[in-house]
């Protein structure tokens, strides 16, 4: 478990994200169908079936990319509610790259409830099925799936007109500014849950997606043999698995496991108390919280752990290089520390990212003044020189190897030599006695002159 999971910190951001769910309840009224809950999870074969694998902040870079995995065969993204409804089941399935890697080739199909053959009090209003070559949803996707969410509430839902609280967690694609005012445009609040802690707070890692995990393994496992597994072809294999996963979805999505998953965690009914409390039970030390999870790595040689680092970098080096060259670039929210732990919901975001980009634009101006000021001082230094170079220069005696300077103080300054057009040049007293000095003075007399 990540240190960040047990920093008390999250004691602070668990109070903030309280208190702006009872600011939203106090001023704008959800009904029970539309206080949502969504998230993506990992699909991935394995020898003895399958699995559905919690889908870190630490497998995405910039909102598409995943570690290249050959077992993954997508994931999914349902979308339930307090009253116990399952509104969409988003899949993203993983398709080998295709030469055109524009968007508009990509796979997106929908299948509405009524178009379903197979129909149950437990089955979701609608299926969304995506296709790309990483098996997980981008920003353009996600914002494809809020869209689709917005119409089935609106042509399903008893009051089509009241707002949707979407609570998610903190993934980069849910924080973008076009997501953000998209969804908000369609009704759409998201809320975020507080910072490494949707593990604990969030209803589908409470009991859905732990009930779905076990029986997708079991689903499987009766379909084909430890054996048989490999000999299966990719296409078939996905089929197995999906078909499982369906028929799972049905099994351990019903109305009461909804709705006891968002009692268990607090958000509804509403208890601040209990939300708090869990709080406090998830904090801890990383020593504590690797030695509760995986306790046989003190166990492990240290051969075994420096061949696994070795084995870590290189995956890590062939990752960075796949998302150096297939990198997309969105606009990011940027929030400012200061306005972190504001930044719970949509709208607050947004506030927080325009005081940000306000406090940048000050930052920015004061930085050009300061770098205008700088080369004044700059421009006023080398000319206050320039004059002084000038001084000594007209102070000086312009002969060769001579260093008297005029100081107007004695009566041998009297009889310096002078040019007659310009105070400039000058010839001490000493050196006026040589004939060389008399050419000297003539010879810039007639520049002079001639200026």
């Amino acid at each position: 478990m990540k240190k960040a999971r047990t920093d008390p910190i999250n004691i602070a951001n668990t109070e903030a994200f309280v208190e702006m769910w009872k600011r939203y309840q106090q001023h704008m009224v959800f009904p029970l169908d539309h206080i949502v809950n969504g998230d993506e999870t990992l699909l991935r074969a394995v020898k003895d079936g399958s699995e559905v694998v919690r889908l870190e902040s630490r497998f995405k870079r910039d909102g598409s990319e995943v570690l290249c995995d050959s077992s993954s065969i997508g994931s999914m993204t349902p979308f339930v509610s307090a009253s116990g409804t399952l509104w969409l089941l988003v899949f993203c399935l993983k398709i080998p790259p295709r030469k055109a890697s524009s968007q508009d080739k990509l796979i997106e199909l929908y299948i509405p409830l009524e178009e379903r053959q197979r129909r149950s009090t437990n089955s979701a209003h609608g299926i969304l099925i995506f296709g790309n070559s990483t098996g997980l949803l981008n920003s353009c996707l996600w914002d494809k799936s809020l869209e689709k969410l917005s119409q089935i509430i609106k042509a399903s839902s008893t009051t089509p007109l009241k707002e949707v609280a979407l609570f998610t967690d903190n993934l980069s694609i849910h924080r973008q500014h076009q997501s953000i005012a998209k969804a908000m445009r369609n009704g759409v609040y998201q809320l975020y849950f507080p910072p490494n802690c949707s593990h604990w707070i969030q209803p589908l890692d409470d009991l859905l997606f732990a009930s779905l995990q076990m029986t997708i393994r079991a689903l499987c496992q009766q379909r084909f043999t430890e054996d048989g597994f490999w000999a299966h072809k990719k296409s078939s294999l996905k089929e197995l698995v999906l078909e499982a996963c369906m028929e799972s979805v049905e099994k351990n999505f019903t109305q009461k496991k909804i709705q006891k998953s968002f009692q268990n965690v607090g958000l509804h009914p509403f208890d601040e108390a209990l939300i708090i409390q869990r709080a406090w039970e998830n904090v801890g030390t990383q020593m504590e919280a690797v030695q509760d999870v995986c306790p046989s790595v003190e166990k492990a040689s240290s051969n075994l752990v420096n061949e696994c680092k070795d084995i870590f970098v290189q995956l890590a080096g062939v990752h960075e290089k796949k998302i150096s060259e297939r990198k997309r670039r969105g606009r990011r929210l940027s929030i400012s520390t200061k306005y972190a732990s504001e930044g719970t919901d949509a709208i607050t975001i947004l506030d927080a990212e325009a005081a940000t980009q306000s406090e940048e634009r000050i930052k920015k101006a004061e930085k050009v003044m300061r770098k205008v000021e700088k080369m004044k001082e700059k421009e006023e230094k080398q000319q206050k020189n320039e004059e002084k170079r000038r001084v000594r220069e007209a102070e000086s005696c312009k002969m060769e190897d001579c260093k008297r300077r005029w100081k107007n103080k004695s009566s041998n300054d009297e009889k310096w030599l002078w040019c007659s057009y310009c105070d400039s040049y000058g010839i001490c007293w000493k050196c006026g006695e040589m004939k060389s000095s008399k050419n000297s003075m003539r010879a810039h007399e007639r520049k002079c002159r001639r200026k």
